[in-house]
């Protein structure tokens, strides 16, 4: 199980049918809350969190779903139907069944040639809790664990890294992609690179779904507030776009929307 890796909250009681569940607290300081100057060694426990999660052997659960190229699909969909609007861009349906059969394929593909792990999914700031009275990986307290799927290990570092609501620094990132690396694929410069083309297209997926989830939120549940993270997802979005596996994707944005990403 899960409790048996990491820090995950003890359940005391339940009362399914009701909905309730009485749940460890692990309190509100958050990476999220955190000093950025103060932030280095949560990322390293969170880092090592998932490196243990990862190579745990065989540890993606049969009775998880699939994060294939049909989720992968109809997630990034949400960027077509929610964002592009919100940015007056209104593309006809053949552009976005292309768009849809281009995540399709691609999720797919990656989901084929990548051992697959468990994935959190929501493995990031607001959901990653620091606990200054336990040890080692065990003070970080992860919460939100409830949709986690078998997919590509390289998504939850994404989820990390790539964090919707705060600011990861270059040289943060950089240093845990490093260490990530160093201690996961021990110099095998070609899994290196693997996971690379992984993290950018996760990056990219994942980036597109927020942008849409966020505008969803704002216009349709009346959160204006998430529309403050879109600059940052856009940054990521163009910074996952320079890899070269990610060329379809930019063909389509060229051809269907291309200004996207305009100020």
């Amino acid at each position: 199980t899960l409790a048996s890796h990491i820090n995950v909250a003890t359940i005391y009681a339940a009362d399914e049918a009701a909905g309730l569940v009485l749940a460890q607290d692990f309190g509100t300081a958050t990476l999220a809350t955190t000093p950025e100057a103060a932030r280095p060694p949560v990322y390293l426990e969170a880092i090592e969190t998932l490196l243990t999660l990862q190579t745990i052997p065989d540890f993606a659960p049969d009775f998880l779903g699939a994060y294939d190229g049909a989720v992968c699909a109809h997630e990034a969909s949400l960027f077509v139907e929610w964002y592009l609007p919100y940015r007056g861009i209104n593309i006809k349906e053949e552009a976005a069944n292309a768009w849809h059969k281009l995540w399709q394929t691609l999720g797919d593909e990656l989901y084929a040639t990548t051992k697959a792990t468990i994935i959190l999914r929501d493995y990031h700031s607001v959901n990653l809790h620091w606990q200054n009275c336990a040890a080692q990986i065990y003070r970080l307290g992860v919460i939100d664990v409830q949709d986690a799927l078998r997919g590509t290990p390289a998504y939850d570092v994404v989820s990390l890294l790539q964090d919707a609501r705060i600011d990861v620094s270059a040289a943060q990132t950089t240093q845990s992609l490093n260490h990530y690396s160093q201690k996961r694929f021990s110099g095998d410069i070609i899994a290196q690179q693997d996971f690379l083309r992984d993290y950018a297209l996760c990056g990219a997926q994942r980036n597109f779904k927020i942008a849409g989830i966020f505008v969803r939120l704002a216009k349709r549940d009346n959160k204006p507030s998430y529309l403050d993270h879109l600059p940052r997802i856009i940054k990521y979005i163009r910074h996952n776009l320079n890899h070269n596996s990610l060329q379809p994707v930019a063909a389509w944005l060229a051809a269907y929307a291309p200004d996207w990403d305009s100020p």
